[in-house]
């Protein structure tokens, strides 16, 4: 169930890409996070698009001219280990190359924060793995 926050220039990724890209991403977070394939779990992880003025985003020290992206994803500690962590930068680096008409170098950083279970709650209680795991089968998505 990540969380994740993706930033970019405005116009980078366009509605149809941003659809595109949050069904990829929440597909594969639950694959490297190895969670339930459920409604349920699935409803858990959010993707929160941040599109920024163009002239709000610099890298080394100038206006930036290419496509930036910066993927923060947090999850739950455990949920990733390294290996699933470099799959995930891989793939994800991929889908937001090819949603922002990009194939070589892709410049876009991604993040990870890994959060402790006593430091995130859902519906007014700490989260675990093991909730994503193995979820209540009758548990509605959100």
């Amino acid at each position: 169930m990540p969380i994740m926050f993706l930033s970019s220039a405005e116009g980078t990724f366009n509605q149809s890409a941003k659809d595109s890209i949050a069904s990829q991403l929440t597909d594969l977070g639950a694959e490297c996070e190895r969670l339930a394939r459920t409604e349920f779990v699935r409803s858990t992880t959010y993707l929160h698009f941040n599109d920024l003025p163009v002239g709000n985003i610099y890298n080394g020290g100038k206006r930036a001219t290419a496509k930036i992206a910066t993927l923060l994803v947090n999850v739950l500690e455990g949920g990733f280990d390294a290996t699933a962590k470099e799959v995930f930068i891989e793939k994800a680096t991929k889908i937001l190359g090819a949603a922002s008409g990009q194939e070589d170098r892709v410049p876009a950083y991604v993040i990870f924060r890994d959060v402790s279970n006593i430091s995130l709650g859902l519906f007014g209680s700490t989260a675990t793995l093991e909730d994503l795991r193995k979820p209540d089968p009758d548990a509605k998505p959100i």
